[in-house]
C-alpha cells in the first residue's frame, strides 16, 4: 500500500503573514481546529508540492466557512514525495534547512562509503597481486632447485671432459742438441810462390836449441 500523506502532518505547511510577508509556521492547535488569525492567508505549501492554495480559493467561492475549508484541505489524503514530518516550533524554512543538512550528511556518508569500498577493492587487488607474485616467486625457486638438482651432476661430468679436449697434454721439451758452429775458413791471401815455400818451411817441426841437428841418436 502506498504511503498516505496529509498536509496537516507536514512541516512544510505554511500561512502567509500579511504583516511581515513571511511564511509562518502553522502551530499544532491551528492544524487541529482550523482557526487561524486574520492577518494570515493560506494555506500554502512551502515546497509547492501540492496546489493547496488554489484548492482553498476554489472552495472558498462556495461561501463556506474558512475554517471548514482549511481543515478539509489539510486533512485530505495525498501522495506526496516531498512531505516531511512536522516538528513543532520549527518554521517551514527551518524544516527545509534540516532537509538540506540531512541530504548533505547523506551525500557525505555516501561519499565516505564509496571511498571505503574503493579502498577495499584496491586492498583486495593489491592482496591478489601479492599472492600472484609470491606464487610466481615460489615457482621460480622450484625451477631453480630442480635445475640445480638436474644440471649439477651433468656439469660435474661434462666440465672435466670439456677441459680435457680444450687443453692439450703437456710434453717434455726437446733436449738441446749441441751443435758446433764451424767458422768459415779465413780468407787466405794469395802469396807468391817464393813466399809460400818459405812459409811452408816455417811450419816444419822446430829444432830444440840444445839439440844438435847432426847428432845421431
Amino acid at each position: 500500500m502506498a504511503k498516505i500523506d496529509r498536509c496537516r502532518w507536514c512541516g512544510f505547511l505554511a500561512m502567509r503573514n500579511n504583516s511581515t510577508y513571511h511564511l509562518d509556521e502553522v502551530p499544532e492547535n491551528v492544524r487541529i481546529s482550523g482557526r487561524y488569525p486574520d492577518h494570515w492567508e493560506g494555506p500554502i505549501c512551502y515546497r509547492k508540492a501540492q496546489p493547496i492554495t488554489d484548492e482553498y480559493k476554489a472552495v472558498n467561492q462556495q461561501n463556506r466557512s474558512a475554517t471548514d475549508i482549511f481543515k478539509e484541505i489539510i486533512e485530505k489524503d495525498r501522495k506526496c514525495i516531498k512531505a516531511r514530518k512536522y516538528l513543532p516550533e520549527f518554521s517551514p524554512k527551518e524544516h527545509f534547512k534540516m532537509l538540506l543538512s540531512e541530504r548533505t550528511v547523506k551525500i557525505e556518508r555516501q561519499r565516505l562509503e564509496d571511498d571505503r569500498k574503493w579502498r577495499d577493492e584496491q586492498d583486495k587487488k593489491r592482496a591478489a597481486e601479492d599472492r600472484k607474485w609470491k606464487q610466481s616467486e615460489r615457482f621460480r625457486n622450484w625451477i631453480e632447485i630442480v635445475a640445480i638438482i638436474i644440471l649439477a651432476p651433468l656439469a660435474a661430468w661434462a666440465i672435466p671432459h670439456f677441459l680435457d679436449k680444450q687443453i692439450p697434454t703437456q710434453t717434455s721439451p726437446p733436449s738441446a742438441v749441441h751443435t758446433e758452429v764451424s767458422r768459415p775458413p779465413a780468407a787466405e791471401k794469395s802469396l807468391p810462390e817464393k813466399d809460400k815455400d818459405s812459409a811452408d818451411s816455417q811450419t816444419e817441426t822446430p829444432i830444440h836449441p840444445n839439440t844438435d841437428p847432426n847428432a845421431s841418436h
